[in-house]
């Protein structure tokens, strides 16, 4: 019998990840999906979820979610009615700052309900339909932190 050596723990992540990764990404999908279609009474559908490369470094602390234009647009129009912005003028954050809770929710509440023993991406993209427009959010992620940030913005919440 031939005895192989252990894995390094940088394998044992790369499995660990390749095992959890799509539960994290559904997951995450399904609950982006959900809050938005709650808030907006619209259908959403998520189109695509899935871990994407990042140039930046690492993300420490905090995670950073991007919304794109197209999706400010699209949550402006079916949240206040009639269309979005012009395109010679940015979305008012004042008007897209509940977006910005409802997706920072959006993670916190499926960090918790998935726990610790789930290796997040660092980064993951997620193609979004609401109505008939297409859009998409971004969500940079510092998986060592991810625990502890999400039970703050979850008692922020009460």
């Amino acid at each position: 019998m031939i005895r192989l050596p252990a894995l390094t723990a940088d394998e044992q992540a790369f499995f660990a990840r390749a095992r959890d990764e799509p539960a994290v990404l559904n997951v995450l999908a399904e609950r982006v999906r959900g809050r938005l279609a709650a808030r907006l009474g619209v259908s959403v559908l998520c189109v695509d979820a899935r871990e994407i490369r990042t140039d930046r470094e690492s993300v420490s602390g905090m995670p950073i979610i991007l919304p794109s234009e197209e999706m400010k647009d699209a949550w402006l129009a079916a949240r206040f009615g009639g269309a979005g912005k012009t395109r010679c003028e940015p979305a008012p954050t004042g008007l897209t700052g509940s977006l910005d809770r409802l997706l920072t929710l959006a993670l916190a509440e499926s960090a918790i309900n998935l726990g610790d023993r789930i290796v997040w991406p660092q980064a993951v993209g997620m193609a979004l339909a609401i109505q008939n427009a297409w859009c998409e959010v971004r969500f940079f992620i510092d998986p060592g932190c991810l625990m502890n940030w999400a039970k703050t913005e979850m008692e922020k919440t009460r």
